[in-house]
């Protein structure tokens, strides 16, 4: 064919010299390796305070900005070794999440003794002209210049619309896996600066195959992401397979909470409660499918709450306990439909009430288990609780009046 023909013919003219015959040698292999390499696929494995928070992964945009994606994959490989003038190890191990500006931008990679934080594969930042594509959605990566205009290591991921950035910034790839994570770390508090509090660190990074969106089982053999939407098939309508996910998580959890691994057991009942999540339209055309998909749902996330309430009992947290019941009643009051176990109406009675006993709130305790002797009049259980309730009751009221007496001694109003 004619291009290879001259190109050829190019290489062999006796008015080149070697160095161009090296450079177009150069130019035709890595013109080669990115016609194979169709897409380059990174992830971020993010954790906050040694837990676990999940992976992010990101597809690179390398025909459009090919010398910011390969810093940006080397980096995430690590494969460069030492940068010769700074000493740092050229990788984003280890360093963390540097702003996080909700509604607007999260920005990762700043590295120490460096120029503004940019470190680059290529010996110093370099310029990159801004794209056509504009940052009108979020989780899209985007350049972060320094003053003169020069980029490296730093990066941003929208959480919004960013179109101040559109003209100056070139936005270089997106996530396509890990969206629920970066919500959840536009969620965490900030400091001054803007930096999530407690830090969120960078665990570890990495290059993955283009069909490989990095999901691996945990190391409790939990195969699910931590959030729904970046499992495949997992959407909102894909409610058979998040109900059949969501019983899986919580026999985990059920196993942590027989261990005592009560902190572990509460972040597995959470987890299948984000997989019973579920949008419905409300449309005559889905109201026979929606209304059994609703009475599932709602039997399906009682018992979580309920053992949501236990771990928090054992954990002294009564007041969180009292919150998972509450949620769980609401559910029975607005799930007119479901089957609701007799039961789970006595275990969130008495966890509720033990939670009010926690809390001092005696009087609510006395109610709730006043209302277990109605299911179950011959619970010799609810009799000896409801007994100590009335005690603890009886207590508090005396204490009060003792101490409104002393406060009021000899006449003396302040």
């Amino acid at each position: 064919p004619t291009a290879r023909g001259s190109a050829k013919r190019t290489r062999a003219s006796p008015h080149q010299g070697r160095i161009v015959a090296i450079a177009w040698i150069q130019t035709r292999r890595f013109a080669i390796e990115r016609s194979i390499r169709t897409m380059v696929r990174v992830y971020l494995d993010l954790e906050r305070s040694g837990e676990a928070l999940g992976r992010m992964v990101f597809d690179l945009f390398e025909e459009a900005c090919p010398q910011i994606c390969e810093n940006v994959r080397a980096l995430c490989t690590g494969e460069k070794g030492n940068h010769p003038s700074t000493g740092n190890m050229l990788t984003y191990q280890g360093k963390i999440v540097d702003r996080n500006v909700p509604g607007k931008v999260m920005e990762i990679g700043s590295f120490e003794n460096t120029w503004n934080g940019n470190e680059s594969v290529f010996g110093e930042p370099f310029h990159v002209s801004p794209g056509e594509r504009k940052h009108n959605t979020s989780g899209l990566l985007s350049t972060v210049p320094d003053e003169q205009g020069r980029c490296g290591s730093r990066f941003a991921v929208t959480l919004g619309k960013c179109e101040d950035r559109d003209g100056t910034c070139s936005v270089f790839g997106t996530i396509v896996r890990g969206y629920g994570v970066l919500r959840e770390i536009e969620s965490f508090p900030t400091n001054a600066d803007g930096c999530p509090t407690p830090q969120v660190d960078i665990a570890s990074c990495g290059e993955l195959e283009p069909s490989d969106f990095g999901l691996v089982p945990d190391q409790h053999g939990d195969p699910y992401s931590t959030w729904p939407q970046d499992h495949p098939n997992m959407s909102s309508q894909h409610f058979a397979n998040r109900l059949a996910a969501a019983a899986f998580i919580k026999q985990l959890g059920n196993a942590f909470y027989a261990e005592k691994r009560y902190e572990d057991a509460l972040k597995k009942y959470g987890k299948a409660m984000r997989y019973l999540e579920k949008n419905f339209f409300g449309t005559a055309e889905y109201i026979s499918q929606e209304t059994e998909e609703k009475r599932i749902q709602a039997e399906s996330r009682i018992p979580v709450l309920l053992n949501i309430a236990a771990c928090n009992l054992c954990l002294g947290r009564n007041g969180a306990a009292v919150q998972a019941c509450n949620g769980a009643q609401r559910i029975m009051i607005d799930a007119k439909d479901a089957r609701i176990k007799p039961e789970w109406r006595l275990k969130l009675l008495r966890r509720r009430a033990d939670g009010y006993i926690g809390c001092r709130e005696f009087e609510s305790a006395v109610r709730d288990l006043g209302m277990c002797l109605k299911i179950n009049p011959d619970s010799a259980r609810d009799h000896n609780a409801l007994e100590r309730a009335k005690k603890l009751l009886r207590s508090k009221k005396e204490a009060e009046k003792n101490a409104f007496q002393t406060a009021f001694a000899g006449g003396q109003i302040f």
